[in-house]
């Protein structure tokens, strides 16, 4: 009998498995359902279902006589009262046809800063299928083109960005893996990577999108030969990037790289396996990678999410096997984490990870981490960890089971703290919430300058942008409904989404275009949830002439009939971001230039200088005119000249 290799990385396939494996297979045999079940809920490494062939190999650390499914039931603590109404509001719901009796149901994956959840839900028969919830409560169930409808296939949706692009990966009749993007009007792309396995349990795993742009694994070979795992970009465009290896990555058999998350500016985190079969994190810029990432006593290491400032939520395995959350700011500072209650508990010897204790899933722009934890006696409770280091636990479903393998899980958080999870009640059926916190703080803004002044403008040009620097300095989210600038401006770029989050700034920059001659006043209005609502940022500009020539007239003192006075110095200034050209400098009368700076062109925004004699040919007022010609739509350009004969 051919030995089947297995394509997946072992440890970090049972670490993504946390959020439903302990809730539902516990230390038995699972089944191959419940490893249907557990993939779909990965968000990070994208791991792979595996045949009851290959299951009791896998699991060979885990596993015992007992099947654990309904261990809850049996000398199970007594159910405490539900105390989520103290930090927030679940609302659960289930996806109509999904299925209704042990190791069924729904289970969302993701949630963007909309609100919209993206997941999967289980029917009769173990298929998967796809939904997407939006943040009003409307389900929408899809399914990819060619995904299989057998046990243990189906559509895996694993990612949503803030566009409403899902991304995931669906198994075919041949239980091969295949990428695929549907896009926010319901469009479904299938994609594979060069080069990943064709054969079943094999292909390509989308995990993470954002802006468009997809990261996930690929895995190569078969059930025969050597299976590597690469990491891969795929652009907006369908362009795909591969491999992505670490340099420290193996290259053996369940070995190398598989990416877990993609943040807005492109940096990628995961982890990969080194040649000794240890776990490590890392992160990529798109040219370098920062490896490895191990906070310290790591005996392995799971990067899970990366917010828009590189902090990086992960999990990390102890040497004694419990597992702890970890998050790594930007700077490289580690600091690492348990909610109170967490098992203190080591699962014992054996190989791989048992996931006792903490697992962290997801960290939005705030720094808030959402994930869950189990107790001593084996029961998941949900959290969220702010950014200033306080944990609020337990987040427990009022819906969810309390006994051994049952619980709360948290599995996504958005920028305004909504997080998306699952839960496992006394029957081990799944079921899908949205948990929305209580507002403990409120908004507060600044701006930084607090004014802007575009300066002198050419009446109809639009100026250089400048830009203003928006801070939430309040104690909670910002939601940002409008930035409105007032006539004669406009914003030409902004960083300011629907949110942002407590410390977070983001940028608007603002152009000027004057349509009249003088000094024109006016605001960049914010409109918001914080105090004072709508703020205001003054603005002022001058629209100008797009040439000029100062001062507009000058007056000659007498002047002996023959003689030629001293000079009086005359200005030409571009008021335009294009240079002038074409100069030509007359006079009229009994005036004349003695000297000038000016050539036939004049830069953007420069000045030259014209000086004027004055030579009168007769006794009495005389008078006459500098005139300049160029490119300016303004062109000639004048100034009146008086002086008197005597």
């Amino acid at each position: 009998m051919t030995k089947r290799r297995l394509p997946i990385d072992v440890s970090a396939f049972r670490l993504r498995f946390a959020p439903l494996y302990n809730l539902l297979a516990g230390r038995g045999k699972a089944g191959p359902v419940v490893l249907a079940v557990v993939c779909l809920a990965a968000l990070t490494l994208g791991a792979v279902r595996l045949k009851p062939a290959t299951l009791s190999r896998v699991w060979e650390s885990i596993t015992s006589a007992q099947d654990c499914r309904n261990c809850g039931r049996q000398g199970a603590p007594a159910k405490p009262a539900q105390i989520q109404a103290s930090y927030g509001t679940f609302a659960n719901f289930d996806v109509t046809g999904a299925g209704t009796t042990a190791l069924e149901g729904t289970i969302p994956t993701s949630i963007n800063a909309n609100g919209d959840v993206a997941g999967i839900y289980i029917t009769t028969g173990n298929v998967s299928h796809g939904f997407e919830r939006t943040s009003t409560g409307t389900i929408t169930p899809f399914d990819a083109t060619g995904a299989g409808t057998s046990k243990n296939q189906g559509t895996f949706p694993l990612s949503i960005d803030a566009d409403g692009n899902i991304a995931g990966m669906y198994a075919d009749s041949s239980n091969a893996y295949h990428g695929f993007i549907r896009n926010s009007g319901g469009a479904i792309t299938p994609f594979n990577v060069s080069g990943a396995g064709t054969s079943g349990h094999r292909g390509t795993m989308p995990i993470s999108i954002n802006g468009g742009v997809i990261v996930g694994t690929y895995v190569t070979g078969s059930d025969t030969t050597t299976s590597v795992y690469h990491g891969f970009i795929r652009a907006t465009n369908g362009t795909i990037t591969a491999p992505i290896d670490v340099p420290g990555a193996g290259t053996g058999d369940k070995q190398g790289t598989q990416p877990s998350s993609i943040n807005s500016a492109g940096d990628i985190t995961g982890a990969y396996k080194d040649a000794g079969g240890v776990s490590h994190g890392f992160i990529y810029n798109g040219t370098t990678f920062t490896y490895p990432i191990d906070p310290p006593n790591s005996a392995a290491t799971f990067p899970a999410s990366i917010d828009a400032a590189g902090d990086i939520a992960g999990t990390y395995l102890d040497s004694t096997r419990l597992m702890h959350g970890f998050v790594r700011t930007a700077g490289g500072t580690i600091n690492s984490f348990d909610p109170p209650g967490a098992s203190t508990t080591p699962p014992g010897s054996g190989k791989g990870i048992n996931l006792d204790g903490t697992i962290a899933g997801s960290i939005n722009t705030a720094g808030t981490i959402a994930g869950f934890y189990t107790d001593n006696s084996k029961v998941a409770h949900g959290f969220f960890r702010t950014s200033d280091s306080k944990i609020t636990s337990p987040l427990d479903d009022s819906g969810a089971g309390t006994g051994t393998m049952e619980g709360t899980a948290g599995l996504s958080i958005n920028d305004s703290g909504v997080i998306a999870g699952g839960y496992v009640d006394t029957n081990s059926v799944l079921h899908g919430f949205v948990f929305t916190p209580n507002s403990t703080g409120s908004p507060k803004v600044t701006f930084a300058p607090t004014s802007l002044n575009m300066g002198n403008q050419a009446l109809n040009t639009t100026s250089a942008a400048k830009t203003v620097t928006l801070k939430n300095t309040g104690t909670a989210t910002l939601n940002i409904s409008g930035v409105v600038p007032s006539t004669h401006f406009a914003v030409s770029s902004s960083t300011c989404g629907s949110t942002l989050a407590v410390g977070k700034t983001c940028k608007v920059s603002v152009t000027f275009t004057p349509t009249t001659p003088g000094k024109v006043t006016g605001t960049l209005t914010v409109t918001d949830n914080a105090a004072g609502s709508p703020q205001s940022v003054p603005l002022t500009g001058v629209g100008v002439e797009p040439a000029t020539v100062t001062p507009a007239k000058a007056t000659y003192a007498k002047q002996k009939l023959g003689t030629t006075s001293a000079a009086k110095k005359f200005t030409l200034t571009n008021n335009q971001t294009v240079a002038l050209s074409n100069i030509v400098i007359s006079t009229t009368g009994d005036f004349a230039v003695s000297a000038k700076t000016c050539t036939t062109s004049l830069a953007a925004k420069g000045k030259c200088t014209v000086s004027v004699t004055f030579t009168p040919k007769a006794t009495g007022t005389r008078t006459g005119q500098l005139s300049v010609s160029d490119s300016a739509a303004n062109s000639p350009q004048t100034a009146s000249l008086t002086g008197t004969g005597d």
